[in-house]
């Protein structure tokens, strides 16, 4: 702990899971390092999971439309829309922003964490 930073790094290592999500997170952060992530590579990341929502949000309309809640079934759907909506915008967002997030990186730690050399010391630098 310094003056400047008052939070100190643990010296151990995060749980196994959370290594895991790491270094899952670096290479999938080497595999887009030259070219700007579009939409497209995001949906492609979680198409799988939207699909699991998607049928559980028809699944809750078709339950609220068959118990004679239109006016609310109309509601819940603008509201999932809305928050798709919202999603394709921080993702387009994101896209726009990876120039200048691709230069504020550390890459050379980044390709240390991704071919599996997740020790204190190079989470510390």
């Amino acid at each position: 702990m310094t003056d400047t930073n008052p939070y100190s790094t643990p010296n151990s290592l995060p749980p196994l899971a959370s290594r895991v999500e790491i270094i899952t997170v670096a290479r999938r952060l080497m595999e887009r390092r030259e070219t700007a992530p579009g939409i497209g590579f995001y949906l492609r990341q979680i198409w799988r999971r939207q699909l699991v929502f998607l049928v559980a949000y028809a699944a809750m309309a078709y339950l609220l439309w068959s118990l004679g809640m239109q006016l609310l079934t109309g509601a819940y759907i603008c509201f999932i829309l809305g928050a798709k909506l919202r999603d394709l915008r921080w993702y387009w967002t994101l896209s726009r922003q990876w120039p200048t997030t691709s230069e504020l990186l550390d890459w050379p730690k980044i390709e240390a964490i991704a071919a599996g050399q997740l020790d204190a010391e190079a989470r510390a630098s």
